[in-house]
Protein backbone atom coordinates (compact mmCIF):
# COMPACT_ATOMS: atom_id res chain seq x y z
CA UNK A 1 0.00 0.00 0.00
CA UNK A 2 2.77 2.46 0.93
CA UNK A 3 4.77 1.73 -2.22
CA UNK A 4 1.66 2.24 -4.35
CA UNK A 5 0.94 5.57 -2.62
CA UNK A 6 4.49 6.82 -3.13
CA UNK A 7 4.45 5.76 -6.78
CA UNK A 8 1.25 7.79 -7.05
CA UNK A 9 3.24 10.96 -6.42
CA UNK A 10 5.17 10.31 -9.64
CA UNK A 11 2.07 10.09 -11.83
CA UNK A 12 2.08 12.99 -14.27
CA UNK A 13 1.14 14.02 -17.80
CA UNK A 14 3.71 12.26 -20.04
CA UNK A 15 3.36 14.92 -22.72
CA UNK A 16 4.77 17.57 -20.37
CA UNK A 17 7.84 15.71 -19.13
CA UNK A 18 11.18 17.30 -19.99
CA UNK A 19 9.58 20.50 -21.28
CA UNK A 20 9.65 24.06 -20.00
CA UNK A 21 12.27 26.69 -19.31
CA UNK A 22 13.43 24.93 -16.13
CA UNK A 23 13.89 21.56 -17.86
CA UNK A 24 17.46 20.99 -19.05
CA UNK A 25 17.41 17.38 -20.28
CA UNK A 26 17.89 16.57 -23.97
CA UNK A 27 16.65 12.99 -23.47
CA UNK A 28 13.12 11.96 -24.35
CA UNK A 29 11.15 10.23 -21.59
CA UNK A 30 7.47 9.80 -20.86
CA UNK A 31 7.23 8.20 -17.43
CA UNK A 32 8.69 8.43 -13.92
CA UNK A 33 9.04 5.10 -12.11
CA UNK A 34 9.81 4.63 -8.44
CA UNK A 35 13.05 2.71 -7.89
CA UNK A 36 13.50 3.03 -4.11
CA UNK A 37 12.02 4.97 -1.22
CA UNK A 38 12.88 5.80 2.38
CA UNK A 39 11.04 7.41 5.28
CA UNK A 40 13.02 10.10 7.08
CA UNK A 41 12.87 9.83 10.88
CA UNK A 42 14.69 12.81 12.34
CA UNK A 43 13.45 13.67 15.88
CA UNK A 44 15.00 17.15 16.02
CA UNK A 45 13.62 18.21 12.64
CA UNK A 46 10.25 16.72 13.55
CA UNK A 47 10.06 18.68 16.83
CA UNK A 48 10.97 21.88 15.01
CA UNK A 49 8.29 21.19 12.41
CA UNK A 50 5.59 20.35 14.97
CA UNK A 51 6.28 23.65 16.74
CA UNK A 52 6.02 25.51 13.42
CA UNK A 53 2.87 23.66 12.43
CA UNK A 54 1.27 24.46 15.79
CA UNK A 55 2.10 28.14 15.28
CA UNK A 56 0.32 28.06 11.92
CA UNK A 57 -2.70 26.33 13.47
CA UNK A 58 -2.82 28.97 16.21
CA UNK A 59 -2.74 31.73 13.59
CA UNK A 60 -5.57 30.08 11.68
CA UNK A 61 -7.71 30.02 14.83
CA UNK A 62 -7.07 33.76 15.31
CA UNK A 63 -8.06 34.43 11.70
CA UNK A 64 -11.24 32.41 12.14
CA UNK A 65 -12.14 34.38 15.27
CA UNK A 66 -11.69 37.70 13.46
CA UNK A 67 -13.43 36.49 10.27
CA UNK A 68 -10.28 37.30 8.29
CA UNK A 69 -10.45 34.04 6.34
CA UNK A 70 -12.35 34.01 3.02
CA UNK A 71 -15.87 32.62 3.28
CA UNK A 72 -15.26 30.13 0.46
CA UNK A 73 -12.25 28.58 2.20
CA UNK A 74 -8.54 28.53 1.45
CA UNK A 75 -7.05 27.52 -1.91
CA UNK A 76 -4.31 25.32 -0.51
CA UNK A 77 -5.73 21.85 -1.16
CA UNK A 78 -3.63 20.09 -3.74
CA UNK A 79 -4.77 18.05 -6.69
CA UNK A 80 -3.31 14.77 -5.43
CA UNK A 81 -4.06 15.11 -1.75
CA UNK A 82 -7.51 13.53 -1.84
CA UNK A 83 -6.25 10.29 -3.36
CA UNK A 84 -2.76 9.84 -1.90
CA UNK A 85 -3.06 11.29 1.59
CA UNK A 86 -5.44 8.59 2.94
CA UNK A 87 -3.12 5.83 1.77
CA UNK A 88 -0.07 7.49 3.33
CA UNK A 89 -1.95 8.13 6.56
CA UNK A 90 -2.60 4.38 6.89
CA UNK A 91 1.10 3.57 6.57
CA UNK A 92 2.76 2.48 9.79
CA UNK A 93 4.16 5.41 11.76
CA UNK A 94 2.81 8.11 9.44
CA UNK A 95 0.67 10.74 11.11
CA UNK A 96 -2.51 11.97 9.38
CA UNK A 97 -2.41 15.48 7.99
CA UNK A 98 -3.47 18.26 10.38
CA UNK A 99 -6.45 20.10 8.94
CA UNK A 100 -6.15 23.14 11.23
CA UNK A 101 -2.76 24.12 9.78
CA UNK A 102 -3.79 23.25 6.22
CA UNK A 103 -0.99 20.72 6.17
CA UNK A 104 -0.48 18.91 2.89
CA UNK A 105 1.99 16.73 0.97
CA UNK A 106 4.13 18.50 -1.61
CA UNK A 107 7.22 17.58 -3.65
CA UNK A 108 10.64 19.14 -3.94
CA UNK A 109 13.02 17.92 -6.64
CA UNK A 110 16.73 18.26 -5.96
CA UNK A 111 20.14 17.13 -7.15
CA UNK A 112 21.92 14.32 -5.26
CA UNK A 113 24.71 16.56 -4.00
CA UNK A 114 22.14 18.61 -2.06
CA UNK A 115 20.03 15.77 -0.72
CA UNK A 116 22.19 14.67 2.20
CA UNK A 117 22.16 18.15 3.73
CA UNK A 118 18.38 18.40 3.34
CA UNK A 119 17.65 15.16 5.18
CA UNK A 120 20.13 15.86 7.96
CA UNK A 121 19.76 19.63 8.43
CA UNK A 122 16.33 20.27 6.93
CA UNK A 123 15.27 22.61 4.16
CA UNK A 124 16.92 26.04 4.12
CA UNK A 125 15.09 28.98 2.58
CA UNK A 126 18.32 31.01 2.68
CA UNK A 127 19.59 29.07 -0.34
CA UNK A 128 16.66 30.27 -2.43
CA UNK A 129 17.56 31.00 -6.03
CA UNK A 130 20.87 29.12 -6.04
CA UNK A 131 19.47 26.29 -8.15
CA UNK A 132 16.70 27.61 -10.37
CA UNK A 133 15.93 31.24 -9.65
CA UNK A 134 13.33 32.76 -7.37
CA UNK A 135 10.38 33.92 -9.44
CA UNK A 136 8.09 34.03 -6.41
CA UNK A 137 10.49 35.29 -3.77
CA UNK A 138 13.35 33.81 -1.77
CA UNK A 139 11.72 30.76 -0.23
CA UNK A 140 11.53 26.98 -0.59
CA UNK A 141 9.61 25.91 -3.69
CA UNK A 142 7.25 22.94 -3.91
CA UNK A 143 5.04 21.34 -6.53
CA UNK A 144 1.99 19.11 -6.41
CA UNK A 145 2.93 17.54 -9.76
CA UNK A 146 6.07 15.45 -10.23
CA UNK A 147 6.46 16.84 -13.74
CA UNK A 148 7.36 20.19 -12.19
CA UNK A 149 9.63 18.70 -9.51
CA UNK A 150 11.43 16.62 -12.14
CA UNK A 151 12.55 19.80 -13.89
CA UNK A 152 14.87 20.54 -10.96
CA UNK A 153 16.39 17.04 -10.86
CA UNK A 154 19.12 17.88 -13.31
CA UNK A 155 21.83 15.55 -12.05
CA UNK A 156 21.45 11.78 -11.86
CA UNK A 157 22.97 9.68 -9.09
CA UNK A 158 24.87 6.69 -10.44
CA UNK A 159 26.67 4.09 -8.39
CA UNK A 160 30.07 5.29 -9.66
CA UNK A 161 29.48 8.60 -7.87
CA UNK A 162 30.38 6.83 -4.63
CA UNK A 163 33.27 9.11 -3.71
CA UNK A 164 31.52 12.44 -4.21
CA UNK A 165 28.26 11.15 -2.69
CA UNK A 166 29.79 8.88 -0.04
CA UNK A 167 27.74 10.24 2.87
CA UNK A 168 24.49 9.96 0.96
CA UNK A 169 25.24 6.47 -0.30
CA UNK A 170 26.25 5.29 3.17
CA UNK A 171 22.94 6.51 4.52
CA UNK A 172 20.70 5.17 1.76
CA UNK A 173 22.43 2.13 0.34
CA UNK A 174 24.41 0.51 3.16
CA UNK A 175 21.82 -2.29 3.27
CA UNK A 176 20.39 -1.99 -0.22
CA UNK A 177 21.64 -2.25 -3.78
CA UNK A 178 22.00 1.04 -5.61
CA UNK A 179 19.29 0.99 -8.33
CA UNK A 180 21.49 2.78 -10.89
CA UNK A 181 21.06 6.25 -12.44
CA UNK A 182 18.29 7.63 -10.27
CA UNK A 183 17.06 11.10 -9.43
CA UNK A 184 15.51 12.25 -6.18
CA UNK A 185 12.30 13.92 -5.11
CA UNK A 186 11.49 14.71 -1.49
CA UNK A 187 7.88 14.27 -0.38
CA UNK A 188 7.41 16.84 2.36
CA UNK A 189 4.78 17.79 4.86
CA UNK A 190 4.13 21.50 4.46
CA UNK A 191 1.97 23.61 6.77
CA UNK A 192 0.55 25.94 4.14
CA UNK A 193 -1.72 27.87 6.50
CA UNK A 194 -3.30 30.88 4.81
CA UNK A 195 -1.56 31.33 1.44
CA UNK A 196 -1.32 34.54 -0.50
CA UNK A 197 -1.86 34.16 -4.24
CA UNK A 198 -0.30 35.90 -7.20
CA UNK A 199 -0.29 35.68 -10.98
CA UNK A 200 2.76 37.92 -11.25
CA UNK A 201 6.42 37.35 -10.42
CA UNK A 202 9.33 39.22 -8.92
CA UNK A 203 9.67 41.44 -5.84
CA UNK A 204 6.77 43.64 -7.00
CA UNK A 205 4.33 40.71 -7.26
CA UNK A 206 0.81 41.61 -6.26
CA UNK A 207 -2.53 40.08 -5.35
CA UNK A 208 -4.81 43.00 -4.48
CA UNK A 209 -1.75 44.61 -2.93
CA UNK A 210 1.99 43.94 -2.81
CA UNK A 211 2.87 40.39 -1.70
CA UNK A 212 6.31 41.46 -0.44
CA UNK A 213 5.94 44.89 1.20
CA UNK A 214 9.46 44.94 2.67
CA UNK A 215 11.60 42.19 1.10
CA UNK A 216 11.15 38.97 -0.88
CA UNK A 217 11.77 36.81 2.21
CA UNK A 218 8.62 37.78 4.14
CA UNK A 219 5.02 37.88 3.01
CA UNK A 220 2.54 40.65 3.73
CA UNK A 221 0.20 40.70 6.70
CA UNK A 222 -3.35 39.46 6.31
CA UNK A 223 -5.60 42.46 5.99
CA UNK A 224 -7.62 43.27 9.09
CA UNK A 225 -5.42 41.47 11.63
CA UNK A 226 -4.21 43.24 14.77
CA UNK A 227 -1.77 42.16 16.07
CA UNK A 228 -0.65 41.28 12.54
CA UNK A 229 -0.77 37.74 11.18
CA UNK A 230 1.33 37.26 8.06
CA UNK A 231 0.45 34.95 5.19
CA UNK A 232 2.08 31.59 5.79
CA UNK A 233 2.83 30.61 2.19
CA UNK A 234 2.48 31.76 -1.39
CA UNK A 235 0.57 30.11 -4.21
CA UNK A 236 2.21 31.04 -7.52
CA UNK A 237 -0.19 31.02 -10.47
CA UNK A 238 1.86 32.90 -13.06
CA UNK A 239 2.66 29.88 -15.22
CA UNK A 240 -0.15 27.91 -16.87
CA UNK A 241 1.08 24.31 -16.55
CA UNK A 242 1.85 24.00 -12.85
CA UNK A 243 0.92 25.71 -9.62
CA UNK A 244 3.89 26.44 -7.35
CA UNK A 245 3.82 26.55 -3.57
CA UNK A 246 6.42 28.59 -1.69
CA UNK A 247 7.10 28.90 2.02
CA UNK A 248 9.60 31.22 3.63
CA UNK A 249 10.02 29.50 6.98
CA UNK A 250 11.84 26.17 7.21
CA UNK A 251 9.94 25.26 10.38
CA UNK A 252 6.81 24.87 8.24
CA UNK A 253 8.47 21.98 6.32
CA UNK A 254 9.30 18.40 7.20
CA UNK A 255 10.93 16.19 4.51
CA UNK A 256 9.34 12.82 5.29
CA UNK A 257 9.96 10.59 2.26
CA UNK A 258 12.79 10.30 -0.24
CA UNK A 259 11.83 8.97 -3.67
CA UNK A 260 14.54 7.64 -5.96
CA UNK A 261 13.14 7.28 -9.46
CA UNK A 262 14.04 6.47 -13.05
CA UNK A 263 13.09 8.49 -16.10
CA UNK A 264 11.58 5.96 -18.51
CA UNK A 265 11.08 6.01 -22.25
CA UNK A 266 8.29 3.47 -22.57
CA UNK A 267 9.49 0.01 -23.63
CA UNK A 268 13.01 1.32 -24.14
CA UNK A 269 13.49 1.48 -20.41
CA UNK A 270 15.33 4.05 -18.31
CA UNK A 271 17.13 6.93 -20.01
Amino acid sequence: MLWHALQGFLATNPDELGKGRDAKSSDYYNELKLAAAWRVQHPNLWQKYVAGRDTVASDIRKLQETSALPADGLPSRTHKESGIAPALSKAEGTEPLMAHSYETWLMHGTDPDRLYSMITNGMNERYAGTNAGAAFGEGVYFAEDAGKSDQYCRQADVQSDGLSLADLHDRLYSRNTHPGRVRYILVCRVALGYPAQTKSTGPMATEDKRIFPICSRELARVQGTDPPVHYHSLLGLAFPRYREFITFHSEYIYPEYILAYHRFNGPHGPV
